[in-house]
């Protein structure tokens, strides 16, 4: 092990390599080999991706406020230069943006149209074939707020309930969004408390029959 006098920083340190000492020797060798530590790196990183990723999610909950902290601490100090970019984005890729939203929407209507076929099976085919109708007799909008159902998932509502009449047809239906469905169903359920009726549940059919 030889000493000298490092030409870089002037101070007594381990010769390492062509009169520098370690510490400005491995500077150096970062700066000359940028990309090949990269590429080291991403191999390490994806063999232990989990291991990454577990570690992570442990010093996440075991600094859960901290982190919450410096978080809003960051985003105040940084909000104009986010504000910013976010305008200048808005501003080149405008129309890049509106194909993303419509995108989306068409995603979303496909997903509720599909939620809401799914929910016909449950009173027979006739039922799915009539509401499909009613459907398309509503212009695809709630019969009493006049909501679109682009907007919001839809139910097929019976006026006198199934369990009652066991009846699918056209004037026993109404096609209701999700906030005035529950609202027709208790109003029918007070109803039938003034009268006495008692409104068996679709599941236990059998036992009423």
């Amino acid at each position: 092990m030889k000493l000298i006098t490092c030409t870089n920083c002037g101070s007594i340190g381990i010769k390492v390599a062509k009169q520098l000492c370690t510490n400005c020797y491995w500077k150096v060798y970062k700066i000359l080999n940028k990309e090949r530590i990269k590429k080291r790196d991403h191999k390490y990183y994806l063999k232990n991706k989990i291991k990454f990723k577990l570690q992570q999610k442990k010093y996440w909950f075991e600094h859960i406020d901290r982190m919450h902290e410096t978080q809003k601490i960051w985003y105040q100090k940084n909000r104009e230069r986010l504000l910013r970019r976010a305008e200048e984005y808005r501003t080149k890729n405008l129309e890049k943006i509106k194909e993303k939203d419509k995108l989306y929407r068409q995603k979303e209507y496909v997903k509720n149209r599909d939620n809401f076929r799914k929910g016909l099976n449950r009173y027979g085919r006739g039922f799915a074939n009539n509401a499909i109708v009613l459907q398309i007799l509503a212009n695809h909008q709630c019969m009493i707020c006049k909501k679109d159902d682009k907007t919001d998932v839809f139910n097929v509502h019976h006026i006198i309930p199934f369990a009652l009449i066991r009846n699918n047809e056209l004037w026993n239906l109404e096609y209701l969004c999700r906030t005035c469905h529950p609202r027709r169903e208790k109003y029918f359920r007070k109803l039938a408390q003034r009268w006495n009726i008692i409104i068996p549940s679709v599941k236990n059919l059998a036992s009423f029959s």
